[in-house]
């Protein structure tokens, strides 16, 4: 998946990748999450797939939690969040900092 169809996808948000994402981006599309719109994507991680969100959901503060099988990752990126969810052994908190680096507002 390119960038510019990313961005594509991510532009109804107001927001882009300045850069590639460096992990496999395996899936790409919207979805529903929370009751509001999201950008879904699927990424390959180290042990498995990491199910990312970016919605305008607001966060505050980052929020992190580990459920029986699986853990997720709630960071706030300006007025909306990305959201991960991946296994137990997946270091979501490394792969937030770095999408959360090269995500930003739509330059007008």
């Amino acid at each position: 998946v390119s960038l510019d169809e990313i961005n594509a996808k991510l532009s109804p948000f107001n927001y882009e990748f300045s850069k590639n994402i460096p992990y496999d981006v395996r899936y790409l599309n919207h979805c529903g999450f929370g009751g509001e719109d999201a950008l879904y994507l699927i990424l390959q991680g180290q042990n498995g797939n990491i199910s990312v969100f970016l919605t305008n959901v607001t966060s505050t503060d980052p929020s992190y939690s580990n459920k029986v099988n699986y853990s997720t990752l709630t960071m706030p990126v300006g007025k909306s969040s990305i959201i991960l969810v991946g296994g137990l052994e997946e270091d979501l908190k490394t792969v937030a900092n770095t999408l959360t680096t090269i995500v930003e507002p739509i330059k007008q």
